[in-house]
């Protein structure tokens, strides 16, 4: 059981050094141009404070010495956010109406249990789980500026599961496979993508979200006596897809893809010293880490950036401990 009371208080100045010449100029009505920040008008300094209250209960039972079951239900708090202001005026994208970012909550329930099986060469887990959120922080980028706006209403809900064999002495065969079902109930607000103010993302997949991911993987261990011994490893990590945005658009979708490992390691019989080979994404698998909308100075509309992950990369590790 455990209760905690959460204060925040954030403050803000709104500023930008950059000015775009064609900014001193008066446009004419409806063109879209580089301001300074913040816009006319508007205060750069802003103050906000947020309380909240958190806490879990567990429960746990252990049904034999190989067998144990929990439950438990916990209250999540985060505390809002002061959004920056866009660069451009008069122009299709205007984000500086977002407002600040309200503070979010959840509620959050698991039920689970860890099993192991056959002498201890069978373990299995199971998990289930449901988080329900008001007010749940959605981040966005777009003129070189983060945005982060509220989704009254998302639910996340889903399964884990975790199994490891020792078929024989030495080997041991791992999979880690998850579902996840990540959407929002309620959530309306400005679409970065189109340019839509009031845009309604009611029943899309949350961001970075893949319904399902697995890992499957293979090691063994050859003991070398006082040689120490030598431990090579196989791992496969394989994802469903992703959306970049809320509103799922088609360019934003990141597709399913495949992460191959591998890795041979001799450790020191005492593990003071260790060294490793290791390559990582061997297929050489392109695959998108980020999306955000670039700066408007670019163009209209602006640009898009991405960034990757590493491509197949190899080397050697060397460490040790005392």
């Amino acid at each position: 059981l455990g209760l905690r009371v959460n204060y925040d208080k954030k403050t803000s100045t709104r500023t930008s050094g950059q000015v775009n010449a064609v900014s001193v100029i008066s446009p004419d009505p409806g063109t879209c141009v580089q301001n300074q920040l913040p816009p006319p008008g508007v205060d750069p300094n802003i103050k906000a404070e947020w309380t909240g209250v958190t806490g879990e209960v567990k429960a746990e039972f252990l049904a034999t010495e190989d067998n144990m079951a929990y439950l438990s239900v916990a209250r999540a708090f985060k505390p809002g956010y002061l959004n920056g202001y866009s660069a451009r005026t008069g122009c299709e994208f205007p984000p500086e109406n977002i407002g600040n970012a309200q503070e979010e909550t959840a509620w959050a329930y698991e039920i689970g249990s860890k099993n192991r099986f056959l002498d201890n060469t069978l373990q299995m887990n199971f998990t289930a789980f449901l988080y329900q959120y008001d007010n749940l922080q959605v981040s966005s980028q777009f003129n070189n500026t983060g945005y982060i706006q509220n989704a009254a209403k998302a639910q996340t809900r889903g399964l884990e599961f975790e199994g490891i064999w020792q078929p024989v002495e030495d080997l041991s065969l791992s999979l880690i496979y998850g579902y996840l079902n990540a959407r929002y109930l309620d959530y309306s607000g400005f679409n970065f993508a189109s340019g839509t103010p009031d845009a309604n993302f009611s029943g899309n997949r949350m961001v970075r979200s893949p319904e399902h991911t697995a890992t499957i993987a293979a090691e063994y261990l050859w003991d070398l006596g006082n040689n120490g011994r030598i431990i090579p490893r196989v791992q496969y990590f394989v994802s469903d897809f992703i959306y970049f945005d809320a509103a799922n658009s088609p360019n934003s979708r990141e597709p399913a893809y495949g992460n191959l490992q591998i890795r041979t390691r001799w450790e020191a019989e005492d593990e003071s010293l260790f060294i490793e080979g290791f390559v990582e994404n061997a297929t050489d698998e392109d695959v998108r880490s980020t999306r955000s909308i670039g700066s408007g100075l670019l163009g209209d509309p602006p640009p898009i950036y991405g960034a990757f992950e590493p491509p197949r990369t190899w080397g050697v590790r060397v460490g040790g401990s005392y």
